[in-house]
């Protein structure tokens, strides 16, 4: 295999961890039946309405960088599930959990937390967090170019 088709540089290797991650979390989310981005999506649904806010499909598609279409897709799946239900009010679509959405809920924790704890087995906290400093910076700096 050429090497030179797999360039050293930042971009293959935040793909490749990507893929390895999602791939990592689907196998720990295996049993319940959901993927990684169900997975991510409950959590996110769940955990903001921990803190009041109830999440509409837009700012969950906002959040994790999804097209209206891929976003509505993921929304059709989970409801399908039973996982999610949605309430119409002023043309937007809020986003609530169903009690099958709620209880698994642990499950989604505990796929997450394996994951984690995969990703920085060999980190110091020192070193994780500078990590997610970086990220988050090469983030905001992608973000400014769309």
């Amino acid at each position: 295999m050429n090497s030179n088709l797999y360039p050293d540089d930042i971009l293959h290797y935040i793909v490749r961890l990507s893929k390895m991650l999602n791939k990592n979390f689907d196998s720990n989310l295996e049993e319940s039946g959901l993927t990684s981005v169900q997975g991510r999506s409950l959590l996110y649904i769940w955990r903001n309405k921990n803190i009041g806010v109830t999440l509409t499909q837009k700012e969950l598609g906002d959040f994790f960088g999804l097209s209206k279409s891929t976003t509505s897709e993921l929304i059709h799946r989970m409801k399908s599930k039973d996982l999610i239900h949605t309430e119409i009010e002023n043309k937007k679509v809020y986003l609530l959990l169903t009690e099958k959405g709620l209880s698994l809920i642990d499950v989604i924790l505990k796929g997450r937390e394996e994951t984690v704890k995969r990703l920085e087995s060999s980190l110091k906290p020192e070193e994780a967090q500078l990590i997610k400093n970086y990220l988050k910076t090469l983030i905001t700096n992608v973000k400014g170019e769309e």
